[in-house]
């Protein structure tokens, strides 16, 4: 039976909920977009000129990628 493809690892019991560092090269190509789409909106969208702009982009990118390692990051074992 063939394991399924997570993109990023869960973390261990006791060092919280959430993913750690990506399992494969699709994870870490995620993790490079969703890292660069960050640089790039702080750069297009100075946070002292539209500090609004900027952290509804930002929440939205973060919401994004967070969505993206739950459909496709490894369950949490107990």
């Amino acid at each position: 039976m063939k394991e399924k493809d997570y993109w990023f690892y869960a973390k261990k019991p006791g060092y919280g909920y959430g993913w750690g560092l990506p399992a494969n090269g699709k994870g870490w190509v995620a993790m490079g977009i969703y890292v660069l789409s960050l640089i790039g909106w702080s750069i297009r969208f100075d946070p002292v000129a539209y500090p609004v702009l900027f952290s509804v982009g930002f929440v939205m990118m973060t919401v994004l990628f967070v969505g993206l390692c739950f459909a496709k990051g490894q369950v949490q074992q107990k």
